[in-house]
């Protein structure tokens, strides 16, 4: 992160981080506060790309396109996970933080190798076209790929050893009990969120699907679709009358005082967040993990302090971290938490709690 990024007022980095922890996945355009521009920590500044050329909207196809093919599109990777065939890639327009869109990839010739040595963070210069494939979000089908800034976390990450294989673990057909990642292709794809896995779902009635928020927990009635084989797509069942389930709403208790027991998770510095960011792991009866970040939006001072004895008890747990996919986690490391949950936005990445004090969070286990 460049040195014009570190100095950034507090206020202001406070401000970005309420509005990306709160939007982390808002559709292009949206923004926390409309009065107010925000930009991320990685596109300060005027509205241009890199080369001078004027930003693309995230949703100006053509314009998109026309990049790809020509001198390719700037972005982040959102996603590489080679054995399963999936990959997917970050566009943000310069200038607004909170205008993005995710590309799901179609490897061609020698792009599935250089993607696969690719990580989630890795800044790169996409090369491609829109495929023609009728899906219901477009996808990239990438002639090249260039590396030009590999994202290196503050922390020994050891490898992620994945408990779903895919995509011979995606079942042909069954009732999955799982949460929401997101609806996308306006209600057309479900992603869902299924043991360590994220898979695409898609709808043939999107009704089914449009009131759904990220981390709302569904039961859902699929079967595997026909193609493409990899990355594993599923299918709602189209013999079971009402194939999706609300089990639980993320945001059901929004506004209420609550206390919380769970596992400490700390989510690095990246291109996303501009500092550490720690969150509450709470896993239910039915094995659904929610990561609640634990923040204070009142006062910064507070804020520091409750991050500040966070983070001295992430780093005085003997328990080594393990990889959590996009976050490292201390299984071991219990703690117990009380504040307010706040959920305000379907694209919410992350429930959060609001505390008031240091005080609010209690270790339980496994501290040091």
């Amino acid at each position: 992160m460049s040195q014009q990024h570190l100095v950034m007022t507090t206020s202001r980095a406070l401000l970005i981080l309420a509005s990306s922890l709160s939007l982390g996945c808002a559709k292009p355009g949206a923004s926390a506060n409309p009065e107010t521009p925000l930009e991320g920590v990685e596109h300060e500044g005027a509205p241009t790309s890199e080369d001078g050329a004027p930003a693309i909207e995230p949703d100006d196809w053509p314009a998109l396109e026309a990049a790809l093919g020509g001198p390719g599109l700037v972005g982040w990777m959102h996603a590489s996970v080679p054995d399963a065939g999936l990959f997917v890639f970050t566009y943000r327009k310069p200038g607004d933080f909170f205008a993005y869109v995710d590309l799901p990839i179609i490897p061609s010739g020698d792009t599935y190798t250089q993607l696969a040595e690719l990580h989630r963070h890795d800044k790169v210069r996409l090369f491609g076209q829109f495929a023609d494939n009728d899906a219901a979000k477009p996808h990239v089908r990438a002639t090249g790929v260039e590396l030009l800034e590999a994202y290196a976390s503050a922390y020994e990450t050891p490898s992620y050893e994945r408990e779903l294989a895919l995509p011979d673990g995606v079942p042909e057909r069954d009732a999955l009990v799982g949460k929401v990642h997101a609806v996308d292709g306006e209600g057309k794809i479900l992603v869902l969120e299924w043991r360590d896995a994220v898979i695409p779902v898609r709808v043939d009635r999107p009704e089914q699907v449009r009131e759904l928020w990220r981390n709302d927990k569904v039961r859902v009635h699929v079967s595997r679709a026909s193609y493409p084989a990899k990355p594993a797509h599923l299918v709602l069942d189209p013999e079971v009358e009402q194939p999706v389930e609300l089990r639980e709403r993320v945001a059901e208790h929004h506004g209420e005082a609550v206390t919380m027991r769970g596992s400490l998770v700390l989510f690095p510095e990246s291109p996303q967040i501009v500092f550490d960011i720690y969150a509450l792991q709470v896993e239910d009866d039915d094995g659904i993990e929610r990561n609640y970040t634990l923040v204070n939006f009142e006062d910064m001072e507070v804020f520091e302090a409750i991050r500040a004895r966070l983070g001295e008890i992430w780093h005085d747990a003997p328990e080594t971290a393990k990889n959590g996919r996009n976050k490292l986690i201390k299984p071991g490391l219990e703690l117990e938490v009380h504040g307010v949950l706040n959920v305000v936005s379907p694209a919410q990445a992350n429930p959060q709690l609001l505390l008031s004090s240091p005080e609010d969070v209690q270790v339980l286990a496994g501290g040091g």
